[in-house]
């Protein structure tokens, strides 16, 4: 079956490709890509913010395609490229010689892309290396795990996960300084 996809540049539609070409299908895409990058360089207005041109073809297009799309879409005002999940170091090694820079690098724990260190994806050619899911992970593996000492011993004292005190956690998301700040405001 031949298949026409619009919008299939951004995450939803790129992996709604994906799935269409593992079926067999024939895909077309259509996307508003530059009209979108255009769009956001427009409304920036000289206000201080980064556009970053961001896209999924390397896995449904292929190398070029994607260096093309991150071409455009910078010569369209776009600040930085981002081809997204390229599955091996070869992969970003050539991400780094051929798309314009700066080039943003996403490190996902157990993704498609090799978690590399921040020196060498540097060497690579990567100027914003982000690790999105990191502390999520480890929030994830914390909670999995103090619940699980919860369920089976019913209580969460002598567990192997270190707990922050209630103290520590007020001082970390900043309370007293809040309570200042409301009292300032004639809060109590």
């Amino acid at each position: 079956m031949r298949v026409f996809v619009v919008g299939g540049a951004g995450y939803v539609g790129s992996h709604c490709v994906r799935r269409l070409l593992d079926a067999g299908h024939e895909v077309t895409v259509y996307d508003s890509l530059l009209s979108g990058h255009r769009a956001a360089v427009d409304a920036r207005a000289g206000r201080d913010f980064f556009i970053v041109a961001r896209t999924d073809a390397l896995a449904v297009d292929g190398m070029d395609e994607a260096v093309a799309r991150v071409e455009a879409a910078r010569e369209a005002g776009a600040d930085a490229s981002f081809i997204e999940a390229p599955r091996s170091e070869d992969d970003l090694a050539e991400i780094g010689r051929r798309s314009p820079a700066p080039n943003v690098a996403n490190m996902i724990e157990g993704g498609k892309t090799p978690v590399l260190p921040l020196e060498r994806l540097s060497e690579l050619g990567f100027h914003l290396v982000v690790y999105p899911l990191a502390g999520i992970f480890t929030a994830a593996r914390a909670i999995e795990s103090v619940c699980n000492k919860l369920r089976k011993d019913g209580t969460t004292v002598g567990g192997d996960t270190p707990l922050m005190t209630f103290d520590e956690f007020n001082d970390l998301i900043g309370v007293e300084e809040k309570y200042k700040m409301a009292r300032e405001f004639g809060v109590e």
